[in-house]
């Protein structure tokens, strides 16, 4: 039996455990036969209020008759608890992540999590705990439908994914962290001045195919391509990974003027681009989960140039940097230009990747808020939404479950109950697939609103993001609510058609009590008339 949570796996038990222990104190002090005595009171009243003396109690018998047939159904079916669910029976598998790609199912005993583990919490849950057997039922085929339905929904992408793992990028080695303050000041810096004094007509091209903003990130196609940038510019000193190479004059000066090197000393573009030392490669190779953020955008953007991809990732791997780092960056810039101000966002902070496109956008979007707002309130909030909604989903099972016995008590076993605590646990449960309809739809809206690598490339919110997120964070938490209010007023009908059907079966027996009644009478009087 499917839950969708890892949480529900141990609510689940709790919530039937808790239902056998107040089931159990009702029939330790009675009263669960309570109904049975209002059933016998009831009818005994009504009958002889509302017909003549002869005739009532054969309706009585008849009336009690259904009506104890009835609520002892009820209670064989939905209240004595009957089939056991062992803890093995239920199972939970999470959807795929950067870090578990191909999930594999769990069970109670065995969740990889904090819950149920000796130092977690949810411990002590019931090995196995028996359940009546219309709940199960119940539990089973909900499980089923969503698990039918979710399976046969079209696959996606995970792009949400994808751009909190993008996000989510950063540089743990420090001496990496180091290297690239190097790569900035000796590269980068002269090159962005030197572009910036001469303006080169010849990088033109170059940026109608890059963009704007290319040159405004130490990786930049313009510095790399252009004749007298990188290819010009070096390392200064030797840097490790690099073999001598005695073809370089920076190798041969060194060894003239030392007598000994140890490691070479590379062009800027040799230094970025080189496939086994270069700084864009050991970027993409800091940690394992940029090991494993990189294999993920492979195989979920095929189209995408080797170059594309590790130009994208190097960028936003950059981006992430941590502020000391960004700091110590613009720190540098200011003494490598001479406290001279170079064109572009604190832009050079994080090294100079904001593109004045997107900077233009920040600055006046963040005039009206809405920056501030995304940032610090949506984007947290829809994450939240994500976290708590499998919660809530969880522990409002478990309170149902719970109170069912009362319910059942306190509805006198009418047969209407069945189907009320029937379309209460089957709402609750389909909840998971109203969210798997919006996961599919957040998907399909990030990839037609952000076509090709635009998803990866975009640094910080614009305005479809925003409007994006607010509607999806909408379909969140709206879907759920209009599918309970829809199936709250099929459950109102439902029962309304249940108790007429029942009212008009206790009527007929009701009137064949009155016919049996008045043919006896006939019969006794024709008697004395004789």
């Amino acid at each position: 039996m499917g839950v969708d949570s890892y949480l529900e796996l141990f609510t689940t038990l709790y919530g039937w455990q808790l239902y056998n222990n107040i089931w159990g104190i009702l029939m330790a002090t009675g009263l669960v036969f309570i109904p049975f005595i209002v059933i016998l009171i009831r009818n005994f009243v009504s009958v002889n209020t509302s017909m003549e003396a002869n005739a009532g109690s054969a309706a009585l018998v008849r009336r009690m008759e259904i009506d104890i047939v009835l609520a002892l159904t009820v209670v064989v079916l939905a209240g004595q608890p009957a089939i056991n669910l062992h803890m093995n029976d239920l199972s939970f598998t999470p959807p795929a992540t950067l870090d578990n790609p191909a999930p594999t199912a769990v069970d109670p005993s065995s969740t990889g999590t904090t819950f149920g583990h000796p130092d977690g919490g949810f411990t002590g849950a019931p090995s196995s705990v028996p359940v009546p057997v219309w709940w199960y039922g119940v539990m089973a085929l909900s499980s089923g439908i969503n698990q039918a339905i979710i399976t046969g929904f079209p696959a996606t992408n995970e792009l949400r994914e994808i751009e909190r793992a993008m996000r989510s990028l950063y540089i743990e080695d420090a001496n990496l962290r180091h290297e690239v303050n190097q790569f900035y000041s000796r590269c980068y810096v002269p090159a962005r001045s030197k572009f910036q004094r001469d303006q080169p007509s010849a990088a033109a091209p170059i940026l109608a195919n890059q963009g704007r903003d290319d040159p405004d990130w130490i990786g930049s196609h313009v510095y790399r391509q252009l004749p007298g940038y990188y290819d010009s510019l070096n390392a200064g000193n030797p840097v490790p990974g690099f073999p001598v190479d005695m073809s370089r004059e920076t190798d041969q000066y060194w060894m003239d003027t030392s007598g000994s090197l140890s490691h070479g000393i590379p062009t800027c573009q040799q230094w970025w681009e080189d496939a086994s030392h270069g700084l864009r490669q050991r970027l993409l190779e800091d940690n394992s989960r940029t090991q494993r953020v990189v294999t993920w955008v492979q195989s979920r953007f095929p189209g995408l140039t080797v170059e594309e991809r590790q130009d994208t990732l190097a960028r936003n791997i950059l981006e992430q940097a941590p502020q000391s780092y960004v700091d110590s960056v613009a720190s540098l810039r200011e003494r490598d230009t001479g406290g001279m101000d170079l064109p572009g966002p604190l832009s050079f902070s994080v090294l100079g990747m904001v593109g004045s496109g997107n900077e233009l956008f920040t600055q006046g979007v963040s005039a009206i808020g809405l920056v501030s707002f995304y940032t610090l309130f949506m984007e947290p909030t829809l994450a939240l939404i994500l976290q708590a909604l499998p919660f809530i989903q969880a522990l409002t099972l478990m309170g149902i479950y719970a109170m069912l016995p009362l319910v059942l008590l306190f509805g006198m076993y009418q047969p209407s109950i069945l189907l009320v605590g029937a379309i209460a646990i089957f709402t609750v449960k389909f909840w998971a697939v109203l969210w798997h309809i919006t996961l599919w739809v957040d998907n399909n809206l990030l990839q037609s609103l952000y076509t090709g690598t635009s998803l990866l490339e975009r640094v910080g919110p614009d305005l479809k993001s925003i409007l994006l997120t607010t509607i999806i964070a909408g379909l969140y938490l709206g879907l759920p609510v209009i599918w309970s209010a829809m199936m709250g007023w099929v459950g109102f009908k439902a029962v309304g058609a249940i108790n007429s059907a029942t009212s008009e079966l206790s009527s007929s027996s009701k009137q064949a009590g009155q016919q049996g009644g008045n043919l006896a009478n006939r019969v006794a009087t024709k008697g004395k008339g004789r």
